[in-house]
């Protein structure tokens, strides 16, 4: 286990003061740093924010002897408090309490240091140094993670005058809070190998273990801060003369360092954020107007680009002006009803209907099933709700079933379609028709109530599945009377989701055609996707679709931005890029400060509260804690009341700042938005475009900005942000011959209705036939099929639609014995967001995990004030364990296997990382792995290929990486599939990029899994598998013809990848592939490595080892003979194991 104290010299106060005078005779003279011109660098304040090259002269010079006295003693105080510090900080143990310091510099100068002095010390330097109270559960809930041996062997070889963090518990404080200093600058250097460990990735991640310091780096950082704040001082006497404001420059110094000297807080109890957002409602009721008290996006962009944070991150081409679109207006060719035209101008303000909302009501009421693809706030609820009211009107008996992917949404809808008809005129009869809500959550005491007297329900694909469907008789009247189906939302029905939902339409279909309704009418809302009127066909099984995509609707002026991180040191590439995450906050903050309402999307749920957390830390910084309540995260996992509120504070507009998933891609009404920011490209263009799209309200201008990291993918857009818009989309796919997908639903059908051939071919394929003959049981009396009886009494439950359903974990605060359930986790989630003594971050705010219940299924989390986070040190291994099938690879003795496939993922430890992004301590814990099964395919890699990659040093895990990937780009060309059903095993930089020697050794394989688990998996890997020598060749082709670097969404990459496509070969990947289809390869060819992406580090051998052993085969294991190259045509025989081996 890595310790927190670091091995080496460690200097007492004596040493300390050595330096000192060391540094005064030899490296800072009396008159200043260089001493070869015994004068120093001038330089603007901002100029000195960047680390100067000594020796270098810019500009005018001022000797430090004709500074006054009192900035010379100024100095030697602050040259002390800088030695003293980066000793003490590089002994990791040690925290850093104004009391310790200053007794310190007291011992070395004679003088005694005061908060006053560093309340200055940070107004002159406010982004170099942190000086602020800080709760002792900081420090102390260190002792909590460490084992007893630990304890004392640090003890005994601490000094009496050290503060142990393991010590504290023992001190007599009267608060819970210390006061801490802390540069915050800049972080000591460290040898060749540390810093090849100290590698930072695209997100601001950094691989690595706790580094050793040496006393030369030492020496070097405090000279880097003594010359930064003799600069400082030049600075402000070359801008004033000796009297200010008609202050002297000491009197001003302790005028505005005033402001910096920290205050106690009152106390250590914490209020939950959402109830704080709740509270401080009543004094920031101002509803948001994105159109008053907040000058244009094109000006605000203007002033950020000229502050001092701007670093030219805006891109080549990548200040993009979308012009603003007039509304278009069309009219109805029937009439609507007076009472209907009132309710609909008393509620939404509406006197006339755009022409794509005209031309689709038209259609709708000529009986036509329609679909709507527009942009976002374009109208298209009103599409749905009006004929659907119109219709009410003239029949009561109407029913009318509204389909939403998520329960937010639905409720979203059902409030304005409630509002809409509470607003009718009573002579109307409908103000009192029932409009429910029937899914997971409503209760089972009003189900009856809603089966039998609702107009209107508000559903989802999960509820139709195992509610409805299976009780049909109870719901007979309303599937005789069910006119309208609304399926709003119809992009996010794709792939596995999707092919199960179009199956699931079918059975209502067919039910519906049971009660003798065979005239449903479909209408379906959608974002802007491929080919929209196919999809709507595939997924409800109709052949009459009217598509309506001319979008009539006004839109605002709207400006692009291609962002890219900026490098972490200026004009220095290796250095990395800077994070996403900090980007994202600072641009948000830089918004709503002038009042922009703001949302950022993440890709996943941790980098959405490590947004939040750092915007919260800005706020404090700025003292605007006031904004801190009106930005909030919002994602999955918060509890369903939490999200609610939440959601309601964005409508009204209370809430001026939102950090979320997906989750809010949707269409959930949050009211309006001026500014969409994206952390990192997300999956697809689509999602950029779909993201994109919150933000502008009619004619309002708007803002997006796209911020790219430092992987390939990202990099990709922001060589090229033009293709945001140009880019074809990615076409959606509905599989419908997925044998495992339509068996599941063939059973439940035949459960809720049996099967006659003749009849359901229609909804179920020509294959119905046979598939029924093999898997259903045949009444011969009744002469049609029943549901097999292993899946009854409910075969419903035996198909999930959308993978695996996991038990979930509460997460508990007790944080004063609260005692409230603030989230609940996925099982798969648990083992790398729950360890005992780790950082939970939840609104941002951290919290100690106190306690892990995996038999109670909870957690127990306490709040606390820290100002770092842990992140775990995990592993993910795919392997098969046994063989269904097998096939040679074309004409080589190469094979693909089949079968099942065992994926672990184990938390073995966690770092604990700082606010700047610096590991300071590693822990060791002891978790269960977490094991699940799927099914898939694999290629163990033949020896000719690992030789001529260790001949050309090329990176051995980066060429699988890349290779998997290249075949799995290819994916949707030969399976119905999107981005993300198969999967492979990434390769993480924490493990192959480091040069020691790992002990978790991985067979040299290209591995693919259904992603979503379960012993049967999918059917996805089991059809790739089939085609799998077409696709090795279509990725190798375009590896040989992508005129990319190192990698990119065209050839290696991939938005789906878990470790940011860190560790990828490009070369490498050719030669994989080359050997495994048995090409001829040219060694000539093939570049030495290192790899330009990977340059820098050496390459890991020692972490892939060829495959040794068999997997085990199955006994009714199936070989496929290859007679031919082409897939289609392969023969598959069964044959016995000894004839293979």
């Amino acid at each position: 286990m890595l310790t927190r104290r670091q091995s080496g010299y460690f200097p007492t106060s004596l040493h300390c003061r050595e330096v000192m005078k060391r540094s005064e005779t030899d490296k800072i003279p009396e008159s200043g740093i260089n001493n070869k011109r015994n004068r120093v660098d001038i330089a603007a304040v901002e100029g000195c924010k960047k680390e100067e090259k000594p020796g270098l002269i810019n500009s005018e010079e001022q000797p430090l002897e004709s500074w006054p006295t009192y900035l010379r003693d100024l100095f030697k105080l602050y040259e002390s408090l800088n030695t003293i510090y980066t000793f003490l900080s590089a002994r990791k143990h040690i925290i850093v309490t104004f009391k310790i310091v200053s007794t310190a510099v007291e011992k070395a100068t004679g003088r005694v240091l005061t908060v006053e002095d560093i309340a200055l010390f940070k107004y002159l330097l406010p982004d170099d140094i942190s000086f602020t109270y800080v709760d002792k559960t900081r420090i102390v809930l260190e002792s909590d993670i460490k084992n007893t041996s630990n304890k004392t062997n640090w003890k005994a070889r601490a000094t009496d005058q050290d503060l142990d963090l393991y010590d504290l518990r023992n001190q007599e404080e009267e608060s819970n809070f210390l006061l801490i200093f802390e540069f915050v600058d800049g972080v000591l250097k460290v040898d060749k190998l540390a810093m090849q460990a100290a590698y930072q990735g695209p997100q601001g991640r950094y691989i690595m273990k706790v580094p050793e310091h040496s006393l030369d780096s030492m020496k070097e950082l405090i000279e880097k801060r003594n010359r930064k704040f003799v600069c400082v001082i030049n600075n402000l006497l070359d801008r004033y003369e000796s009297d200010i404001n008609g202050l002297t420059l000491k009197e001003e110094f302790e005028k505005a360092s005033a402001f910096y000297i920290p205050v106690m807080p009152m106390s250590s109890k914490y209020t939950d954020p959402v109830e704080l957002m709740s509270e401080e409602k009543s004094h920031k009721t101002k509803t948001h107007d994105s159109t008053n008290g907040r000058q244009s996006i094109e000006t605000i962009i203007s002033e950020i680009q000229k502050s001092s944070d701007y670093k030219s991150q805006i891109v080549v081409n990548g200040y993009i002006e979308i012009p603003e679109q007039e509304a278009y207006y069309g009219e109805l060719n029937f009439k609507l009803s007076q009472n209907l035209i009132n309710a609909l101008v008393k509620s939404k303000g509406i006197s006339g209907f755009y022409s794509h909302q005209a031309e689709s009501i038209n259609a709708i009421n000529e009986g036509k099933n329609v679909i709507i693809s527009s942009s976002t706030s374009s109208g298209k609820s009103l599409i749905y709700q009006v004929p659907v009211i119109y219709s009410l009107e003239r029949d009561r008996s109407t029913k009318a079933m509204y389909i939403f992917p998520t329960k937010a949404l639905a409720q979203d809808q059902k409030r304005a379609l409630i509002e809409l008809i509470s607003i009718l005129d009573p002579s109307s009869g409908l103000t009192d028709i029932l409009v429910e809500t029937y899914d997971g959550d409503t209760p089972m005491e009003l189900r009856q109530n809603i089966r039998n007297n609702a107009s209107v329900i508000f559903t989802n694909p999960d509820m139709l599945h195992v509610g409805l469907l299976p009780s049909h008789s109870e719901w007979g009247y309303f599937l005789q009377n069910l006119a309208y189906i609304v399926v709003d939302e119809l992009h996010i029905y794709n792939g596995v989701f999707g092919s199960n939902v179009a199956l699931i339409m079918r059975r209502l279909r067919r039910l519906c055609a049971l009660y003798g309704n065979t005239f449903v009418q479909f209408i379906s809302c959608s974002a802007t996707i491929k080919n929209p009127r196919d999809h709507m066909k595939n997924i409800f099984g109709v052949e009459d679709v009217v598509l309506v995509d001319n979008d009539g609707s006004p839109m605002g002026k709207k400006l692009f931005l291609a962002w890219k991180t900026p490098f972490i040191s200026p004009n220095d590439p290796k250095s990395g890029r800077s994070s996403v995450i900090n980007e994202a906050a600072k641009l948000l903050v830089d918004l709503v400060k002038r009042n922009v309402k703001t949302i950022i999307f993440c890709k996943v749920r941790t980098t959405c509260e490590l947004v939040i957390k750092q915007v919260r830390m800005l706020f404090e910084q700025m003292s605007l804690g006031d904004l801190a309540s009106r930005v909030m995260s919002y994602r999955g996992g918060y509890s369903p009341q939490d999200r609610r509120k939440i959601e309601k504070e964005m409508f009204t507009g209370a809430l001026i700042g939102v950090v979320a998933t997906n989750a809010l891609e949707l269409g959930i009404d949050i009211g309006s938005l001026d500014a969409v920011i994206i952390a990192g490209f997300p999956y697809s263009v689509s999602n950029v475009r779909q993201q994109s799209g919150r933000a502008g309200r009619k004619n309002q201008d708007s803002l997006t900005v796209l911020i790219g990291s430092g992987n390939a993918v990202d990099q990709h857009f922001m060589e090229n942000p033009e293709e945001v818009f140009t880019k074809d989309l990615s076409e959606l796919v509905v599989d419908l011959d997925n044998h495992l997908i339509l068996e599941g639903h063939i059973q439940c059908a035949a459960y809720e209705l049996p099967i006659i051939i003749e009849r359901d071919q229609i909804y179920f394929g020509p294959g119905l036939k046979s598939m029924a003959d093999e898997r259903l049981a045949y009444d011969k009396n009744q002469s049609h099929y029943l549901c097999n009886s292993r899946f009854e009494p409910n075969p419903a439950k035996f198909v999930n639609i959308r993978g695996i359903i996991e038990p979930q974990y509460a997460v508990i605060d007790i944080t004063n014995d609260r005692n409230v359930v603030i989230e609940e986790i996925e099982e798969s989630r648990t083992n790398f967001t729950l360890y005992e003594g780790g950082i939970f971050i939840h609104q941002g705010y951290p919290y100690l995990v106190k306690s892990f219940d995996v038999k109670e299924r909870y957690a127990k989390v306490k709040r606390v004030y820290v100002d770092w986070t842990t992140r775990q040190r995990d592993f993910t291994n795919i392997d098969p364990i046994q063989i269904r099938s097998l096939k040679p690879i074309g004409n080589t003795s190469n094979y693909v296997y089949y079968g099942d496939i065992e994926i672990t993922s184990c938390v073995f430890g966690f770092f604990k990382v700082d606010k700047r992004n610096q590991i300071i301590d590693a822990i060791s814990v002891d978790n269960p792995p977490i094991i699940s099964e799927s099914k898939g395919f694999w290629i163990d890699i033949p020896l000719k290929a690992i030789k001529i990659l260790r001949e050309k040093n090329l990176n051995i895990p980066g060429a699988i990486h890349a290779a998997e990937h290249a075949v799995l780009n290819f994916l949707p060309s030969v399976v119905y599939s999107e981005v993300g059903d198969v999967r492979c095993e990434c390769k993480a930089p924490e493990k192959e990029l480091l040069k020691q020697e790992s002990q978790r050794k991985r067979p040299a394989r290209l591995v693919f899994y259904d992603s979503k688990r379960g012993l049967q998996g999918t059917g996805l890997s089991s059809k790739a598998f089939e085609f799998i020598e077409e696709l090795m060749i279509d990725a190798l082709n375009r590896i040989r013809s992508c005129e990319c670097k190192f990698g990119c969404l065209e050839c290696i990459s991939s938005t789906q990848c878990s470790e940011d496509c860190l560790v990828i070969s490009k070369s490498g990947a050719r030669v994989l592939l080359e050997c495994v289809l048995g090409e001829d390869i040219n060694i000539n060819e093939i570049p030495m490595g290192p790899e330009e992406n990977l340059r820098g580090f050496k390459c890991p051998k020692d972490t892939i080892i060829p495959v040794i052993g068999r997997v085990a085969l199955a006994n009714d294991c199936i070989i496929t003979r290859t007679e031919t190259k082409t897939p289609q045509k392969e023969k598959t025989e069964a044959i016995k194991q000894g004839d293979y081996f």
